[in-house]
């Protein structure tokens, strides 16, 4: 005995029809400034910006111009595989086999998220078929801004209590409009101590190495020290702030210490 098979829906069983072709796609520009650049529109305060770019791309199809349905792109982030805006461009004239696609594309970007940026282009025909993929780099790009500590909540004096051993949480804030990320290093110096040179790293952890940050990433970086000492004095100490490309801001902090 024989059973057939029924196919729901019904459909086209044998598709003789082939892909499309992406012949080229193509950027205006292949890198962009977020500072100088006139395409480009700051939001939140120049924490972000808006990217205006015109892209364009041709394709084929040995079924036919009239096929060919739609020319997708996509835009990835630096240093990722997941795309964040999708589109399509507009479709354009017939000339020579080939068929014209072009657009603007806007997108926004984080002022703390330069590099480059990826967009993907592929064409599609009315039965879905989708051609191969072209993928074209932008490179966004911004000025540095130099970080500035913001505050010290160090306080102006320390009393040294009869063991001769201080407690003292060193904190400052620190600002950088790149992002608390462009952040390299923060330190202090004890400018007249007998090791005037030495860094105290200080940390934005939320304490995981004993720093006794209270929050990670909130910019307010902190050193506990725990030291013995033997007589009053009065010390000068030098805060300093880097980031990446070693721009530096630095303010210097006066405590005395008292014995009780």
């Amino acid at each position: 005995m024989f059973y057939g098979c029924d196919k729901t829906p019904p459909g086209t069983v044998d598709d003789s029809s082939t892909p499309p072709f992406l012949v080229s796609a193509n950027l205006n520009v292949s890198n962009i400034n977020v500072d100088t650049d006139f395409s480009v529109f700051p939001l939140e305060n120049g924490r972000a910006f808006r990217i205006t770019i015109y892209a364009t791309a041709e394709t084929q199809d040995k079924d036919g111009e009239n096929t060919i349905a739609k020319l997708h792109y996509k835009i990835f982030k630096p240093n990722s595989n997941d795309f964040f805006q999708q589109g399509r461009l507009t479709r354009g004239a017939f000339n020579n086999n080939v068929l014209s696609f072009s657009d603007s594309i806007s997108f926004e970007a984080k002022r703390i998220e330069p590099g480059v940026y990826h967009f993907e282009f592929f064409a599609e025909d009315n039965t879905h078929w989708k051609s191969n993929a072209i993928q074209i780099p932008l490179l966004v790009t911004r000025n540095n801004s130099i970080p500035r500590i913001d505050s010290i909540f160090t306080p102006d004096s320390v009393f040294i209590p009869a063991s001769d051993t201080i407690d003292v949480l060193f904190n400052i804030a620190v600002l950088d409009s790149d992002g608390i990320g462009d952040i390299e290093q923060v330190y202090f110096r004890s400018l007249n101590s007998s090791n005037p040179d030495f860094h105290f790293p200080m940390f934005d952890d939320g304490g995981t190495t004993g720093s006794g940050d209270n929050i990670a990433g909130d910019g307010v970086f902190s050193l506990h020290i725990r030291n013995k000492i033997s007589a009053p004095f009065y010390r000068e100490f030098r805060y300093f702030v880097v980031d990446k490309s070693g721009a530096v801001d630095s303010l210097s902090k006066f405590i005395t210490f008292y014995q009780r």
